[in-house]
């Protein structure tokens, strides 16, 4: 468990039917987000709330989507782009959003341009944005989680460096400090943090001298106090933009990044009672039909802006209501696209989604291509994947993942 180790060789598993019973690919009907990675996602009782996020050929996105999860009748599950008033947060990708009292709070990311130091809570039953101070400078492509009342947010980028910094910001009085601690660990950006028994847990991520860190750490949210966790069983490894959920007593890290191009789609398990990692699911190579070529052709087409991003203002024309999922007749948003990418998103299309679904619903058996700066939240027993990208090309893919006694007893 040194940060410095070099990536292990990956376990490809060519037998995947122990894998292809437990994950279902959501098929639903128009209209659905568009393609994104380092969005958010909040889930709020049987709803999945996407706010932000980028893609190379479009942008930064500052649009609201939210998805009804129906695990028994799956076939009655929609996208809604909802409109909400206010004080909205703007294009934003990188940032983190928790759950309190049943509202969102989102902070932090940036706008590809400038880190956000604003704090914004979205009140669901009004549909209305509130915008507070938050810790400032801004940081993105950290890591948050809420406890009590406390956003705990840990690291990320800060002003172009990667900050080992810890900031407690009140979701009551809305009061922020940075927290002084004498051991913590190292600078890191990409890592991913849970919620568990009273502690935060961080995993994961990239150093600020880019090397790929396999590093579990614990803070105690009582007496603050930082520990590196010396774990047993077969871990994860060095990875980066991975998520990390927990569901029983169990954390699930899936996917994620360990070099430059070389994304994963394997699933460990840390069970936090025994300090034990397990493999639930080895490396699948999904048939690709991109060849080297494809993919050193996306990645190298020039762009036309100063930078990887581009602000975008989602046009939307209707407000749908947060209590009412009855159907809707809403237009697709409207997208500006970089010209130099112009015709990338015909090409993602037919290489990763193929003809349109006949039928509506969820599709057994269809793991999900390896990825990172993808989400993933827990419903019932339910595990939520949701977007990230691949070789610089974006998913708006859903996956649901049957969480069993198996996995959390770790078996």
């Amino acid at each position: 468990m040194v940060s410095l180790i070099k990536r292990r060789e990956l376990r490809i598993n060519t037998n995947t039917s122990t894998y292809k019973g437990l994950w279902q690919e959501l098929k639903p009907p128009a209209p659905i987000p568009s393609r994104r990675c380092h969005h958010s996602a909040s889930m709020v009782n049987s709803k999945l709330v996407i706010y932000g996020g980028q893609d190379i050929t479009v942008g930064v996105f500052n649009d609201l989507w939210l998805l009804n999860i129906d695990n028994i009748n799956p076939q009655n599950e929609h996208w809604y782009n909802i409109i909400a008033t206010g004080e909205y947060p703007g294009p934003l990708c990188r940032h983190s959003a928790v759950v309190y009292n049943g509202e969102i709070y989102i902070y932090g990311g940036t706008d590809g341009d400038n880190e956000n130091s604003y704090l914004y809570r979205l009140n669901l039953e009004s549909l209305i944005w509130t915008k507070y101070q938050g810790p400032s400078p801004g940081v993105d492509s950290h890591s948050a989680i809420v406890h009590n009342d406390l956003m705990v947010i840990f690291g990320g980028y800060q002003g172009g460096s990667v900050v080992n910094n810890l900031y407690i910001q009140s979701l009551s009085n809305f009061i922020w400090t940075k927290k002084e601690l004498n051991l913590q660990p190292s600078p890191r950006a990409n890592h991913r943090g849970v919620l568990h028994n009273g502690s935060m847990w961080i995993y994961g991520g990239r150093s600020s001298d880019s090397y790929y860190l396999d590093e579990l750490w614990k803070l105690n949210l009582d007496d603050w106090n930082w520990n590196l966790i010396e774990y047993t069983g077969i871990s994860p490894g060095v990875v980066s933009a991975h998520s990390a959920c927990v569901c029983g007593g169990v954390m699930l890290v899936f996917g994620g990044v360990r070099d430059m191009l070389k994304e994963t789609n394997e699933m460990f398990s840390y069970d936090f009672a025994s300090n034990n990692w397990v493999l639930v699911q080895s490396e699948i190579d999904i048939e690709d039909p991109i060849s080297d070529k494809d993919k050193s052709d996306y990645v190298n087409v020039p762009a036309k802006c100063k930078n990887s991003f581009v602000s975008k203002k989602s046009l939307v024309a209707v407000d749908y209501p947060w209590h009412s999922f009855s159907g809707s007749d809403m237009k697709k948003p409207k997208h500006r696209r970089n010209r130099s990418h112009r015709n990338a998103e015909e090409f993602v299309k037919k290489v990763y989604h193929g003809p349109p679904a006949v039928n509506k619903g969820r599709v057994r058996g269809k793991i999900p291509h390896s990825r990172d700066g993808h989400t993933a939240n827990v419903y019932e027993d339910t595990m939520v994947i949701f977007g990230g990208d691949r070789h610089q090309m974006a998913f708006n893919d859903v996956y649901f993942y049957t969480i069993t006694e198996k996995i959390l007893k770790g078996n």
